[in-house]
């Protein structure tokens, strides 16, 4: 089975673009036979994305202020789902985030959840909140080591 790696959030958001500068990286480089990659702007994009022929890691960016540029590795029953980067209860910032379109993509067999793993930068929410498509200095340090990671988690998903 292949593994897509697909890199969500909107680029004119500053950090909360990480996941498509993670995508820029790797495809810049080469990458093993197993991997295709894709950008989805918000859970809604990804949904469309999502197929049961697929394994998928997903890099976004996750609310944690005080350790903006933290990579953390996490499987869908570990998101909290939530509405927005105001949310309390919301590790996205997205309206509807990856937990909520996992959930659905589930539901419609769309993809097997095992078969999946969220690859989370650390971000302020608050920083994103206007335009700009630039990155903090510790979000655009945290590309090289995400992209890295990213193909070790599909590498892990690929050998499972």
């Amino acid at each position: 089975m292949s593994v897509k790696i697909v890199g969500l959030g909107h680029e004119a958001r500053g950090d909360d673009g990480i996941g498509p500068r993670v995508i820029e990286a790797l495809r810049a480089g080469e990458l093993p036979a197993h991997v295709s990659l894709a950008r989805a702007s918000d859970g809604a994009a990804l949904l469309e994305l999502l197929a049961p022929t697929n394994d998928y890691v997903l890099v976004d960016a996750v609310a944690d202020p005080e350790h903006v540029g933290s990579l953390h590795c996490l499987e869908p029953h570990q998101l909290k789902a939530g509405v927005g980067p105001r949310s309390r209860s919301s590790t996205s910032s997205h309206a509807l985030g990856v937990a909520e379109s996992l959930g659905i993509a589930d539901a419609l067999g769309q993809v097997d959840l095992r078969r999946v793993l969220v690859l989370g930068v650390g971000i302020d929410p608050q920083r994103c909140l206007s335009f700009s498509a630039e990155l903090s200095p510790e979000v655009s340090g945290a590309i090289a080591p995400a992209s890295r990671r990213a193909l070790a988690l599909a590498a892990r998903l690929r050998d499972a």
